[in-house]
């Protein structure tokens, strides 16, 4: 479960097992279920019962999306009675829910995948070699990285072989399903730093790689393949990571 399916089902009232893991390892998805169960209290409260202020609804649109407030409008009167009249309460309540909802919008966007060139909200440039990988924002610690995923054996045998410049990528994510394998560089025109991380995400072991240019090719590995997620990247980009690094991935 990635963090957009999280933040939908936590916002649907859903409560299960893969929404308590992915919250144990995901920071920004525990800051969001704060920000969410506040918003929630804050729309059950109390509030004083008045009549809401000329262009209140304007107002909070304008201060949300920050467009301009839009012309005044004449509009028909409105007959209002004493026990259906509109309330602070029930603008607050209708705005917040709005507000609420763009929130969590806006979290969601920002940890979905981030598609290439027929992407509708955001592209992200990526190296001719790896046009056709999916590219996403992955939460590596407290850092979200922009990965080119390799998920499948013929991906990861071709992995970053051929590529010079990763233009907008931070690197490429390994990701097994069973036991990893070893790397070489055959083919590969830049020096990369590999990290490995262990099935439940945890630090595993690190190396630094150089080109290929001869046959045998060096083989690089951690001392046993019981791993499940490695990332590469230009040397000294992944230097920040730490034996407490956590990365939270899943397909």
């Amino acid at each position: 479960m990635n963090c957009q399916d999280t933040r939908t089902a936590i916002l649907e009232g859903e409560t299960s097992g893969a929404i308590s893991s992915h919250l144990a390892g995901c920071v920004a998805c525990r800051r969001s279920l704060g920000a969410i169960e506040s918003i929630r209290s804050d729309l059950t409260s109390e509030s004083v019962w008045a009549e809401p202020p000329a262009g209140l609804g304007d107002d909070i649109v304008v201060a949300i999306t920050g467009t301009e407030r839009p012309p005044a409008v004449a509009a028909a009167p409105v007959s209002i009675s004493s026990s259906k009249s509109w309330t602070t309460r029930s603008v607050v309540i209708m705005f917040g829910s709005v507000a609420a909802a763009l929130v969590l919008l806006v979290g969601a966007c920002s940890s979905a995948p981030i598609q290439t060139a027929t992407s509708t909200t955001e592209t992200a440039s990526v190296p001719p070699q790896i046009a056709d990988y999916d590219v996403q924002h992955v939460q590596v610690g407290d850092r979200r990285m922009l990965l080119a995923i390799a998920d499948s054996p013929a991906l990861r045998s071709q992995g970053l072989q051929g590529v010079s410049d990763l233009e907008d990528l931070d690197g490429m994510l390994f990701f097994w399903r069973h036991d990893g394998d070893s790397f070489w560089m055959k083919d590969t025109l830049i020096s990369l730093d590999v990290v490995w991380f262990n099935p439940d995400g945890t630090y595993k072991d690190r190396a630094s790689m150089v080109p290929c240019t001869a046959d045998p090719c060096a083989t690089y590995a951690p001392g046993d393949f019981d791993f499940r997620y490695a990332i590469e990247a230009p040397p000294g980009t992944l230097s920040w990571i730490t034996e407490s690094t956590v990365i939270t991935y899943s397909d």
